[in-house]
């Protein structure tokens, strides 16, 4: 356990002398896999999910811009919250989650290829396509704003902050990093502070951190410490933990902010000017050997090394 605690170990965690360091891991279970097609819109939880470089199979492989190409998240337009999006027998669905019957079907192969443009997603400029007329029509129109349906084609490959990059690892328009994993025993521990300082508070869902794995078992924020761990049959790397950001004070239903569940964090979750919930993972597909690709189920083991 002790050779498992310092492998684990990052910069971020070193010096973090108020979080949890007795951590008993136990036997960790996959209990969700959720995929985001669209970055900012709401998304799904398949029972398996095949496993690439830049992330979960069509996670955040689409991203609404403005006509200059800057990206557009919940952030900045609450509406966002109101819509969901799916992929289904290679179509990706985007419609009202009050009103499924509104929205647009595209086949997930649809671009215009004369539409290419540089687009911006935080310090990142990016190569992307136009996808289609039809959705950026519906959208413009249900955000309120003129915008754009785009996808990073092939070539486009964005890299992983170089802080952290461990040789080629890409990511596609999440925030940062190709995956996200927190367990349950932590969104518990954190349900429990916001209640002991808010009693009239209703417990948030894990929904509004939009991480991709959900595991049981394991202290709270066991997370911190992994490092090697596998998933599955598939090898996978902790490399910092997650800072998060106004958006998860945002109501994943509605789009309107709170203060939860910052506030609370912030009382013992803070590093420096981070406060952090959740590990930023990449997938260490130098171990993966076979020919197919490697995918993850609900109900796989977690073995941390």
């Amino acid at each position: 356990m002790l050779g498992l605690f310092y492998n684990a170990l990052n910069p971020f965690i070193c010096e973090v002398h108020s979080f949890l360091i007795i951590v008993n891991l136990g036997m960790l279970t996959l209990t969700q896999i959720n995929v985001f097609p669209v970055k900012s819109l709401d998304g799904y939880s398949p029972q398996s999910a095949v496993v690439e470089k830049q992330g979960l199979q069509y996670d955040r492989r689409w991203m609404i811009t403005d006509e200059k190409g800057l990206f557009m998240t919940l952030r900045n337009n609450k509406r966002m919250a109101l819509l969901k999006a799916v992929v289904e027998d290679n179509q990706l669905l985007i419609f009202e989650k009050e009103n499924p019957q509104n929205g647009v079907k595209l086949s997930i192969f649809d671009q215009i290829t004369e539409g290419v443009m540089d687009t911006e997603i935080w310090d990142d400029r990016v190569v992307s396509v136009l996808v289609s007329p039809e959705a950026n029509a519906f959208l413009s129109d249900f955000l309120g704003k003129k915008c754009q349906l785009v996808t990073m084609p092939p070539h486009s490959q964005r890299r992983v902050d170089e802080d952290f990059n461990t040789g080629d690892d890409i990511v596609s328009y999440a925030d940062g990093f190709p995956f996200l994993i927190i367990g349950e025993a932590s969104m518990v521990q954190l349900n429990e502070k916001i209640a002991e300082r808010k009693p009239s508070n209703a417990p948030l869902s894990m929904r509004r951190f939009r991480t991709n794995f959900v595991f049981s078992g394991g202290t709270p924020f066991a997370e911190d410490y992994f490092g090697d761990f596998r998933i599955g049959e598939v090898d996978f790397k902790g490399v910092k933990p997650c800072g998060r950001c106004v958006m998860t004070t945002q109501d994943p239903d509605t789009g309107e902010k709170g203060k939860e569940p910052l506030d609370t964090l912030m009382t013992f979750r803070e590093r420096g000017k981070k406060i952090l919930f959740g590990q930023n993972v990449i997938w260490n597909n130098q171990k993966w050997q076979w020919a197919w690709q490697p995918e993850v189920k609900v109900g796989d083991p977690i073995t941390v090394f």
